[in-house]
């Protein structure tokens, strides 16, 4: 609720409050006409005013009549950075003359009608949104709506003697039809007069003038009139108490003329061809339902470009970015860096591809837009930005040579308080005619970067190598994970198999033997049997799959002569590593267990659990999944995982955080789960995902390596040492991966 007055001692650029202290006027808040484009919330676009020739009927506010750029009630255009509509709102002939001495500001008042008319349900929208924000805001802070017209009646008092000066001086403000009933007295106004302006009933305005005299902002004078309190510096306390409320509805009016000019602007361009008509008609009652039901519709599909002919020095476009730590991964995969800060600060290559893209995206989509050409680029880098800094990318028209066709553009590149990031110049060639672009959704980018594998595998080889026994790997793809491991330290390898066919898959592979212990076996089932042997003895710590099928080698760590069962069923761990999850997930159960009861379950899971804790998650989430997030008798996963989430309040899973059931979509999203009205502390984070079934597990292991670009990784847990399955289809990452999973699993003591 900002009241400010100006008058000859304020010509300055500042203005008298009435609450006796100074504030900044609104003009010189914004020198350059910036107003926020309220279509596009978010995106960083902004909105431009720029002076095109036209006649000028209205003067600047005083103490403002040199300051560049100010627009003119007539002859000014309102034009959207995005070119939302690139529609021109122009004073015309018959539009009413304005009052003198008034600095007409956007919207112009025809503009405004036009806007209302038109486009009454996304100006009713805007306005109303604004008067309700405000009146929320000044409850809060002045105690409630009653007391602040109080104060507002009283502040008008004090505004009006201003007025009187500039009337004497031929300044001539209008008066709304309740203001002139203000008495003519003085600067204080009583309690009478107060209750007849606002209707609030005497009795209850005279609780509401003590009420502000006790909080120091009223005072009553000698001649029983209410006034502002000033104290004896001249400065009153209520300017104290209320500056920040007259600071955010300065802002607040700033943004509400911006949203009313954009609306404006639209229904302007709505209008046929030569229409200047301006006025409102009065809705009828399905609009004034409409209005209050609606949200205003999405931009428009289409952005028109600037042409030649429409450039002028000084027009200015700017896109604001918050820049994400992918963002350098991206430009650093394109000119082939990696995406490391450079010493001191200095932007390397992906730093400057960044800055430079910014600025052509503005070049391309703003200024000058569809239709026009970058010829060139000259740009002196000062400082890279940082991830999660909002970057402003700006560009400017300093010089038009209609002969050449060619503008130069100023550049500038800010990143978060001003700070300089880059500046230079760009050559540009506009189009010669307007040229419409459809507006197009920005591509999504999905960088194959798998970091959480890497980081387990750089722990892992920080550890002592490990004996590792390899069943029959007699051909290159399961013989060159095991030795491209063991040259990384992560192993020692016992390759168990036939000796011949192993060096034969070695030298076809270009790979050497050393370091490797070889043992003899003349069958797949022989090879298994071995290795669990060398496993029970303890002369290995863990198993790795050769070129035997999957089965074969599990019904040796199985057998009850001579096995590997240990005190838990044995079950399978996927570890997925996605670009688009902000962590290494497990998924369990899509290889071992079929279809397990809830005691399989728990043991399941109770693997899992400690196979995170090993990878160094100190207490994992585990989303159970199941098809719904109720439980229904009906459905046994949702049985199994009440039960579960039980059971670990009873300790009897342990070190993990449960939540179920949860359906994918809630598990993986925390915005899926607020739609649903789920308070989870595992849905959107979750660690593990445990399966109702092999079947479920398999598939969502599976879609997530080919569908969400995954690198996956997989071991057993339950038997005395892990035993590394690998696909057949599986890369040599993968097995490489998996050992390492299985070494950091040794090393915590499983």
């Amino acid at each position: 609720m900002p009241i400010c007055c100006r008058s000859d001692a304020t010509r300055s650029g500042s203005c008298g409050s009435i609450f006796g202290q100074s504030c900044e006027a609104p003009w010189r808040r914004f020198p350059e006409g910036l107003i926020s484009d309220p279509r596009e919330p978010g995106q960083g676009r902004r909105q431009f005013l720029t002076r095109h020739p036209g006649p000028t009927h209205a003067r600047a506010p005083p103490g403002c009549a040199s300051q560049a750029g100010w627009p003119a009630r007539a002859g000014f255009r309102s034009r959207p950075a995005s070119s939302c509509y690139g529609a021109e709102m122009r004073h015309t002939a018959n539009s009413p003359a304005p009052q003198k001495g008034i600095a007409i500001s956007l919207p112009a008042r025809d503009a405004v009608l036009a806007g209302f008319q038109g486009r009454f349900v996304e100006a009713q929208y805007v306005w109303t949104s604004f008067l309700l924000d405000h009146l929320i805001e000044c409850r809060k802070r002045i105690g409630d709506l009653d007391a602040m017209l109080v104060l507002i009646v009283v502040g008008l008092s004090a505004l009006r003697q201003v007025q009187k000066v500039r009337e004497l001086e031929g300044e001539h403000i209008s008066l709304g039809y309740r203001t002139s009933e203000l008495p003519n007295k003085g600067e204080t106004v009583n309690a009478y007069s107060i209750a007849n302006i606002t209707g609030i009933p005497r009795e209850n305005v005279r609780r509401r003038l003590a009420d502000l005299a006790e909080q120091g902002w009223l005072e009553q004078a000698p001649d029983g009139g209410w006034r502002i309190h000033r104290g004896e510096t001249g400065h009153g306390k209520a300017a104290a108490d209320l500056a920040e409320l007259t600071a955010s509805t300065v802002s607040r009016i700033a943004d509400f003329i911006g949203r009313l000019a954009t609306v404006s602007a639209a229904a302007v361009a709505d209008r046929p061809a030569g229409d200047t008509t301006a006025g409102l008609a009065a809705p009828g009652p399905d609009a004034m339902a409409v209005a209050w039901t609606q949200v205003p519709p999405e931009r428009p599909a289409t952005r028109t470009g600037y042409t030649l002919g429409s450039l002028v020095p000084g027009l200015r476009a700017e896109h604001c970015r918050r820049i994400g730590p992918r963002a350098f991964d991206l430009a650093a995969a394109l000119v082939g860096v990696p995406a490391a800060p450079a010493p001191g600060g200095v932007p390397g290559g992906d730093a400057a591809l960044l800055l430079q893209g910014m600025l052509a995206e503005v070049a391309a989509q703003e200024l000058p837009g569809p239709g026009g050409a970058v010829l060139g680029v000259d740009l002196d880098l000062h400082a890279a930005p940082e991830a999660g800094e909002e970057v402003t990318a700006t560009l400017q028209v300093a010089s038009v040579n209609r002969t050449s066709g060619i503008a130069r553009l100023t550049a500038r590149v800010t990143g978060e308080k001003g700070r300089l990031l880059a500046e230079g110049q760009l050559r540009v060639r506009p189009a010669t005619a307007p040229v419409q672009a459809a507006r197009v959704e920005r591509a999504g980018l999905l960088l194959q970067r798998h970091p959480h594998i890497r980081a387990i595998e750089t722990r892992a080889a920080a550890l002592e190598p490990m004996p590792v026994a390899i069943a029959w790997p007699d051909d290159q793809d399961s013989l060159l994970g095991p030795l491209k491991a063991a040259q990384r330290g992560l192993i020692r390898p016992v390759l168990i198999g036939d000796p011949v066919r192993i060096e034969a898959a070695a030298r076809e592979a270009g790979a050497s033997l050393e370091g490797c212990g070889i043992e003899a076996a003349e069958a797949p089932q022989m090879a298994a049997a071995r290795a669990v042997s060398l496993a029970r003895d303890g002369r290995v710590q863990a198993l790795v799959q050769g070129s035997l099928h999957a089965d074969e080698l599990m019904a040796a760590v199985l057998s009850r002569d001579g096995g590997l069962r240990g005190t838990r069923r044995l079950s399978h761990v996927f570890l997925l590593d996605m670009p688009a999850y902000h962590k290494p997930l497990l998924v369990t159960d899509a290889a071992v267990n079929i279809a397990p009861d809830l005691v399989a379950k728990a043991d399941i899971l109770q693997n899992a659990v400690d196979l995170g804790i090993a990878l160094g998650i100190a207490r994992p989430k585990v989303a159970i999944l199941a098809a719904v997030e109720t439980v229904n008798p009906k459905m046994p996963a949702t049985l199994d995982a009440a039960l579960l989430c039980k059971m670990a309040d009873r300790g009897q899973v342990r070190g993990a955080i449960l939540d179920g059931p949860l359906a994918f979509d809630t598990a993986m999203s925390a915005a899926a789960a607020r739609v649903k009205g789920i308070e989870s502390q595992v849905a959107g984070d979750p660690d593990i995902l445990l399966c109702p079934d092999l079947e479920a597990g398999n598939m969502v292991a599976k879609q997530l390596a080919y569908l969400a670009g995954a690198e996956a990784a997989g071991i057993v847990l339950g038997a005395r040492v892990p035993v590394i399955l690998t696909s057949r289809a599986g890369s040599i990452a993968a097995r490489i991966a998996s050992i390492a999973m299985a070494r950091l699993m040794v090393a915590a003591g499983g």
